[in-house]
């Protein structure tokens, strides 16, 4: 009996899993469209100057 109950609640767990993965696939229109990749420009690199330089408490000025 205690095997039988151990089945049961395995076969819940798993139909509960696959209940619901399968609902997040509702739709199905998502995996038809190529996925889109965004392009961005590329930023500019950032330019130091010795004042920018120093450290904690403006040392090394």
């Amino acid at each position: 009996m205690r095997l039988k109950t151990v089945e049961v609640f395995l076969a819940l767990g798993l139909l509960t899993t696959v209940a619901a993965c399968d609902a997040a696939n509702e739709g199905g229109e998502a995996e038809d469209t190529a996925p889109t990749t965004e392009q961005s420009t590329p930023l500019p690199e950032a330019t130091t100057s010795p004042a920018d330089e120093g450290g904690e408490g403006g040392e090394g000025s």
